[in-house]
């Protein structure tokens, strides 16, 4: 709350009600003053009224000032006139307009009831005065900054290494680079450090920025042939793409990039899911000890090869009517990539997977003993993987689809959903919405960089802005059985 001059409140010098009750309160003490006939004199706060008023006004204005405290219920304003004196001795009034002062910043008030200004009254008013210039300041930046555009207000957000992408997107915003590249500006950059870092580690050629960024643009906007070369330059920096330059320079540092977060390890990482903050909020509402992840599948559509009797016959799905690669993800349940791999035949069914990626000596995934997981009906045949119950068979010995059935169907599909989300938003760039069209070994290298590009975002939003894709419970460690 603030005080009738527009100080902020102090900590916690007088009780609730007293609070309620201030304007009352300072409403009749400064009617009783001017009828004593002492601030008037002053007509304005910022002329001193010196030792013009007496200090016999004191008495009477601690007097009013209990008696009203009584009338309003307020014990604190009455504690703080007589915890000084009794009322009748001009330290105890002095002590009563310090406090006063203090909350108030009636500076007239103040003097006229002490006689002077004390060194903590100037001591408050340099505090005021602090707070105001702070504030004006504050409120300069802020207007300052509402009156800038946005690609201004950007380049000063922006570090030195982020202002290099941003100059090279169109319109040179944060919001033209996640449209342009597919990613954030922060994602971007801790990207190309971290291939900067492993190229330097493993003696690899580093590849250029230019060649970085109009790979990251191919793989979101996956333009034509024939459109490639205009989509695909960068104003200022790469006038027009040719079929040289895509061989020379942009291929390698896709295969860069791949290879560099594949080794860095740090985003994609199976230990997540349970260590650190990661695992400390990885709870759901209803499985909050022993599940930690959520499993799935998804397709990548390819053009049909030539011939039949070669990749044709393990990339045809019949579910989805195409020849397809498949990519298998599992996720925390506040959203967090820990596991993905692939691409995989589409004949391969979500549990043949599974099997192989989490069972055996040599998993990729290992589950600790006790430790569940959800999935859809896929994985009704897996280990520790939750799913819904089949609808039983008309005639059959099971048990009939009753209520509970249903609840939890519903209930898993629920959480399931988040998993989905996240495909989705794996799956916002040109090369996995349309068909693919190009070698398995580029494909590889853009599954490999898609899926460590979407997981270091979704924990930089973590880390960085403490925002989770979806809510979740904790912070407790996890309980298996």
């Amino acid at each position: 709350m603030r005080s009738l001059c527009g100080a902020t409140r102090p900590r916690r010098v007088l009780g609730p009600q007293f609070w309620r009750k201030a304007p009352q309160v300072f409403r009749l003490l400064h009617n009783h003053l001017l009828q004593e006939g002492g601030p008037a004199q002053c007509k304005s706060r910022r002329q001193n009224p010196g030792t013009q008023v007496s200090q016999d006004l004191a008495p009477a204005a601690a007097a009013t000032l209990r008696q009203s405290s009584k009338q309003h219920g307020d014990e604190d304003i009455s504690n703080m006139c007589c915890q000084h004196g009794d009322g009748d001795t001009a330290g105890g009034h002095a002590a009563v307009a310090c406090n006063l002062h203090s909350v108030t910043g009636w500076t007239y008030l103040t003097q006229s009831m002490c006689g002077s200004t004390t060194t903590e009254l100037k001591a408050t008013k340099r505090r005021r005065r602090h707070v105001l210039s702070t504030r004006r300041r504050r409120q300069r930046s802020w207007a300052r900054r509402r009156g800038m555009r946005p690609a201004e207000r950007d380049w000063l957000d922006a570090s030195d290494t982020e202002r290099v992408w941003l100059l090279m997107s169109p319109l040179n915003t944060k919001k033209s680079v996640k449209e342009t590249f597919g990613y954030k500006l922060r994602t971007m950059d801790a990207a190309y450090k971290i291939m900067q870092e492993q190229c330097a580690s493993q003696h690899w050629p580093l590849p250029t920025k230019e060649a970085y960024a109009v790979w990251l643009k191919y793989m979101h906007l996956y333009p034509a042939f024939k459109d490639a070369r205009q989509t695909l330059s960068i104003h200022g920096y790469v006038d027009g793409v040719s079929d040289r330059y895509m061989v020379t320079q942009v291929l390698p540092a896709g295969y860069a990039l791949a290879l560099a977060l594949k080794k860095d390890g740090t985003m994609l990482n199976w230990g997540d899911r349970l260590a650190g903050e990661y695992g400390a909020w990885n709870h759901g509402a209803h499985f909050d000890e022993c599940f930690t992840h959520i499993w799935d599948g998804f397709p990548l559509p390819v053009q049909k090869p030539g011939t039949w009797y070669g990749d044709a016959e393990f990339l045809y799905q019949g579910k989805y009517k195409a020849c397809v690669y498949k990519g298998h993800l599992a996720i925390s349940f506040w959203g967090g990539i820990v596991a993905c791999s692939g691409p995989h035949p589409g004949t391969k069914n979500d549990n043949v997977i599974w099997e192989e990626e989490c069972l055996g000596p040599k998993a990729i995934y290992p589950s600790l003993p006790g430790e569940w997981g959800l999935g859809d009906m896929a994985y009704i045949s897996c280990l520790r993987i939750l799913t819904s119950r089949r609808h039983p068979k008309p005639g059959s010995s099971e048990r009939a689809w009753d209520k509970f059935d249903e609840f939890g169907r519903h209930l898993i599909a629920h959480y399931r959903s988040r998993v989905e989300i996240v495909i989705k938003k794996l799956k916002s760039h040109g090369w996995c919405q349309a068909i693919f069209r190009g070698s398995e070994d580029v494909l590889k290298r853009m599954f490999i960089a898609t899926s460590h590009l979407t997981a270091l975002e979704i924990k930089q939003d973590f880390d960085i802005d403490k925002k989770m894709m979806f809510e979740c419970v904790g912070p407790w460690p996890h309980r298996f059985y």
